[in-house]
Parts: structure tokens; C-alpha cells; sequence
């Protein structure tokens, strides 16, 4: 779900997965990310397709919108719309929408938490399997943080994909790179240098 959100939204450009420990496992594209586990989880693509169907066009105002963004509102109703598809309080009898026979349901504990057990239409995904789930889409470069600029901004350029993980000795992510602006300003840096005098 959060994929898909984070799809309708311009200024996210990527989800970064990191480890329990804070290890770096790759970055990807919410659209990326979400055509996988749709493609995953077709049960997935049927509960958006319901939640937007479901919508009551006729509250909402055209400030929910705007610029081609959703407002919070909008957004919140697309979401429970669409969980309320995939998750249930007891395991379902009958599925909500169309399903796989084998669709795998969870048991989702959260009383640690003051919540409630709820059964969801999901599996866990772990840093070993996130790999074979997005395949090529994940990019996992990385480059050590603590060298000089220079240096790292070279080993940033060396890396392919778009962006490029800062890390540090322990491969715990620290930030990330976005390759394209960086050799966009090296490459004007070096226009400029060698414009003739």
C-alpha cells in the first residue's frame, strides 16, 4: 500500500530497505515496487481497483485534486478502502474480491502494541528474499562514508543505477545518492573549467 501511495506522490523517488539492523539492502522506485508486488499479489491490484470504485466523488471538494496530487483525504479513504479488501478480523470464510485459492493470509499480532490480531492477505518479506522479489529494480550500490568529498563523489560516479547508498563501516544505510544530479554537476563543473578563455 505504501508503495502505491508513495507512487501518486512527484517528490518520493525512491523506498529505501534497510535490515533489522540498519544494514543497507537496496533502494527502489515506488512504481517499481509496487508493479512487483502486484504482479506478486493480483489480490493487491483488485483491492486499489475497489477502493477507487468505492470512493464517494460527490463529498470530496476539487482541492482533493490539486496539481495532480491526492490531498490527506483523499489518500486516507483510498487506503482504508483498500485494507479493508486485504485484512480482516478473523480469518476469512469466504475472500473479499477476487482471490487465489492458495492466497497466503497472516495472522498480524499487534496486542504488544494495544492493538488488535487481524489476518492480512501478505507474507514476510526479508532482506534475503527482497532481491528475488524486485529483482533488477533494486538497486543496491553503495559507497563508504568518510572519505573525502572528492573521493566519494568518484566512487558515487562509478556506480551504476540511479541512486547510490551512503553507508558506513558497518553497511548501516546513512543516506542516499542520487547519481544523475551528482555527474549532472561534475559533468557542468567541467564545462565551466574548460570554457575557452
Amino acid at each position: 500500500m505504501f508503495s502505491a501511495l508513495l507512487d501518486r506522490n512527484r517528490a518520493a523517488r525512491c523506498i529505501v530497505f534497510t535490515g533489522e539492523s540498519g544494514a543497507y539492502i537496496g533502494a527502489a522506485a515506488p512504481r517499481d515496487v509496487r508493479a512487483s508486488i502486484g504482479a506478486r499479489f493480483p489480490e493487491y491490484e483488485s483491492a486499489w481497483l475497489n477502493a477507487y470504485k468505492n470512493l464517494d466523488l460527490a463529498a470530496w471538494s476539487l482541492n482533493d485534486f490539486q496539481n495532480g496530487d491526492l490531498s490527506e483525504n483523499a489518500l486516507n479513504q483510498i487506503a482504508k478502502g483498500f485494507l479493508s479488501s486485504v485484512s480482516a478480523i478473523s480469518l476469512p470464510a469466504t475472500p473479499v474480491g477476487p482471490t487465489r485459492p492458495d492466497a497466503p493470509w497472516l495472522e498480524i499480532d499487534r496486542t504488544a502494541k494495544q492493538g488488535m490480531k487481524t489476518w492480512e492477505l501478505a507474507e514476510y518479506v526479508t532482506a534475503a528474499g527482497l532481491p528475488s522479489m524486485l529483482g533488477t529494480q533494486l538497486e543496491r550500490a553503495r559507497v563508504q562514508k568518510g572519505f573525502t568529498e572528492e573521493s566519494m563523489a568518484r566512487s558515487i560516479i562509478g556506480k551504476s543505477g540511479r541512486f547510490v547508498a551512503l553507508v558506513d563501516s558497518a553497511e548501516a544505510f546513512v543516506g542516499l545518492c542520487d547519481r544523475t544530479v551528482l555527474t549532472d554537476r561534475v559533468a557542468r563543473k567541467i564545462v565551466e573549467e574548460t570554457k575557452p578563455v
